[in-house]
């Protein structure tokens, strides 16, 4: 489905009026919906959740740091929120209320929250994310565009994207040579903890129906 963020400021005025009882039950999810209505559909659907939608998906492929100065290049896949209607750019959408908002540090999300942006976006290539400004009553009742970029540049949030992505990176060094060791035979199940900063891992020698039910029947067709 190709969602545009140029109806979003066409919506945000016509539909987010805290008078209008249609839609004075949303939360996030909601958001999206209203945001990513196209006019031509008069009988859009806001109660569906956004998750039963056909998402654009893409398939990327990024290096991720190691420790050691290296780096270790993962393909993945991933879905798009929306795209800009002028530059066709993809676009995350997030919601947050107002009064969590710190203005006094130019903050859009606290720490780990942005972290969590950045992280996402990243691995999606995108590079702005539409927010949602909401009251305590989950009426938005301001919508803006941020760079990623603006949201990263707090040291805090900085410092605990850099983390993960050594983590991650780390933990695929080792799925790497873990499968080496075993001349790329098997597969292993690697089970990270609460901190993230430690993983187990198990070694299945063949494909055997416990490993099977880690993955959705059409990987299984394609790939075992």
């Amino acid at each position: 489905m190709l969602l545009v963020y140029a109806y979003a400021i066409i919506l945000g005025n016509k539909y987010l009026d805290s008078n209008d009882s249609s839609i004075s039950t949303y939360g996030g999810m909601y958001f999206e919906n209203v945001i990513t209505y196209k006019l031509r559909n008069r009988n859009e659907d806001f109660v569906r959740s956004v998750n039963n939608w056909e998402q654009y998906i893409e398939v990327n492929f990024t290096d991720i740091s190691l420790t050691k100065g290296k780096s270790v290049r993962v393909a993945y896949s991933f879905q798009i929120d929306a795209f800009d209607e002028d530059t066709m750019s993809p676009l995350e959408i997030k919601t947050q209320y107002l009064k969590k908002r710190s203005l006094k540090y130019g903050k859009i999300f606290n720490d780990y929250k942005s972290f969590f942006v950045c992280l996402q976006c990243m691995f999606g290539n995108v590079h702005e994310v539409v927010v949602g400004y909401k009251k305590n009553n989950l009426i938005v009742c301001k919508i803006e565009k941020h760079p990623v970029k603006e949201i990263l540049k707090h040291p805090k949030v900085t410092s605990l994207t850099e983390e993960s992505c050594n983590r991650l990176g780390n933990m695929f060094d080792e799925m790497k040579k873990s499968l080496s060791r075993k001349n790329n035979k098997g597969c292993f199940k690697f089970t990270t903890f609460s901190n993230y900063k430690h993983f187990k891992k198990d070694y299945y020698p063949e494909i055997v129906p416990e490993v099977k039910k880690l993955f959705t029947e059409e990987f299984c067709d394609t790939f075992f």
